[in-house]
């Protein structure tokens, strides 16, 4: 599991709550425009999640090109401009190319919830 773009205090409560599931976790950097990731070659990443303030279809497609050398992984974006009240899997998720969608700050239970149901564990 990549959790990217999170700020150091998230990642380790990320690791915390999903870790004891047997998850293995890492965090990195989002690039800056047209950067690379700097993952090894041969990483095989099973979902992502990515702390992004203000997601949009174009930031999260360039978000799969960086990731398709590490496997079709689908994508869990945690935002503060998202509502407690909108769907992990619903329109809102849909209409921008995620495949989840939660608020930030979120609890360690729904986060939990929505990695179940995106890697089907």
């Amino acid at each position: 599991m990549l959790v990217l773009d999170a700020d150091a205090d998230l990642a380790r409560l990320i690791e915390q709550w999903l870790e004891p599931s047997g998850l293995q976790v890492f965090a990195a950097p989002l690039p800056l425009s047209g950067g690379k990731l700097g993952l090894a070659d041969d990483l095989v990443v099973a979902l992502v999640i990515a702390d992004m303030p203000f997601p949009s279809r174009a930031g999260i497609d360039a978000l799969r090109v960086q990731l398709r050398p590490h496997g079709r992984a689908p994508v869990l974006v945690l935002s503060t401009t998202v509502f407690a009240s909108v769907g992990c899997s619903g329109p809102a998720a849909r209409s921008l190319g995620a495949d989840g969608l939660l608020p930030k700050p979120t609890t360690g239970e729904a986060l939990r919830r929505a990695v179940g149901s995106l890697i089907g564990a």
